[in-house]
């Protein structure tokens, strides 16, 4: 360890044991200003090393930013609950002083940069703060910042950070939440679930379908969630979205402007010959926010009368939509055992799509 490496990590272990000691009332004050007196000591060191180091010095002067940060605000993660003062009031959330700590580490690091003009890779800074969030349960956030951090890492050729681990982790969290869903599905069975989506998905939509499920889950597993019936109206867009552009590039429409390729003229191209398109091609498909139109997409959901293939597509296409409209806020699909309904039969029109094409 050197000389700086080792001054930050005091300096921190100290800031972390005022933090944990003092009153609760106290510790948002107290953080700032400790927090406030490390990135002085650093970046009185970034002046020190200026333009003219070495890529190993800054190296090194950067992963002793990081063991400094770490040290404080790791301790917090993982703890969601509260602590209280003296008078028994809820003062501090642990999880926070964890997120603060790594949001404050993020401008240090940005103000290093500007200083000694070398651009420091932020991918542990992004993971932290990731990690802060995902504990918050701001999974859609968590997620986010794990990218930024996979973006970090891929720049400067880094395949042992831990952003790539804990998007690995969120992709197969989500695929096990997708299998649940096939298990209890009317469809024919679908297995191999994280093998398809691996090798039928590129990255990018991987991760707005493991964005899609996290939010689900946070939607009927948190009666904390923030998510409105904008953020539930686009979760279900998102899904039918996904489609449509894996659609557009796997089964294209010959002769047709891409623009003209509506996920409702990609269905009848890629699907016509199957048992269930004739029932799919056979019913309207619309939406106004009427109370007939929104009796006709419940009534869908549910109905025994024709194959489920054909329901799943039907509510796939009259979910697209949506996007068309402004949407009526009293929909009954917002009632939670409608929209949970409407979300996994999207998510299985996906998987049904994902088989076949």
């Amino acid at each position: 360890m050197t000389n700086t490496a080792r001054n930050f990590e005091t300096e921190a272990s100290k800031v972390y044991e005022s933090i944990s000691t003092s009153q609760a009332s106290r510790v948002p004050s107290i953080l700032h200003a400790d927090l406030e007196r490390i990135r002085n000591m650093i970046l009185d060191e970034a002046k020190s090393i200026g333009k003219q180091a070495t890529r190993t010095q800054y190296e090194e002067f950067k992963e002793a930013i990081h063991e400094a940060y770490v040290t404080i605000g790791a301790p917090f993660l993982g703890d969601d609950f509260f602590v209280k003062d003296e008078q028994r009031i809820w003062v501090v959330r642990l999880n926070e002083i964890a997120w603060r700590v790594y949001h404050h580490m993020l401008g240090t690091t940005e103000t290093c940069k500007e200083i000694t003009g070398y651009d420091f890779d932020e991918g542990l800074e992004y993971a932290s703060i990731g990690t802060a969030e995902f504990w918050f349960r701001n999974f859609e956030k968590s997620f986010a910042y794990m990218e930024l951090a996979h973006a970090e890492d891929a720049r400067i050729a880094h395949e042992a950070g831990v952003a790539d681990r804990n998007l690995k982790h969120m992709l197969y969290m989500a695929y096990d939440w997708i299998y649940d869903m096939i298990s209890v599905s009317r469809l024919p069975a679908i297995s191999r679930i994280h093998s398809i989506c691996e090798s039928k998905l590129d990255w990018t939509l991987k991760c707005r379908v493991a964005k899609c499920l996290w939010k689900f889950r946070t939607r009927i597993k948190d009666d904390r969630s923030s998510l409105n019936k904008d953020d539930l109206e686009r979760n279900l867009l998102d899904i039918c979205k996904i489609i449509e552009n894996y659609l557009k590039r796997n089964k294209p429409i010959p002769n047709l402007e891409l623009h003209k390729q509506t996920l409702n003229r990609l269905i009848e191209h890629a699907f016509r010959n199957e048992n269930w398109y004739d029932d799919w091609k056979a019913v309207p498909k619309h939406y106004d926010g009427s109370k007939e139109d929104d009796k006709q997409l419940i009534d869908i959901i549910f109905d025994a009368s024709r194959r489920y293939e054909a329901n799943v597509f039907l509510v796939l296409s009259i979910v697209r939509v949506f996007s068309a409209h402004v949407f009526n806020d009293q929909s009954d699909l917002f009632l939670e055992k409608n929209y949970d309904k409407a979300f996994s039969m999207c998510v299985e029109a996906l998987m049904y799509t994902l088989t076949h094409v």
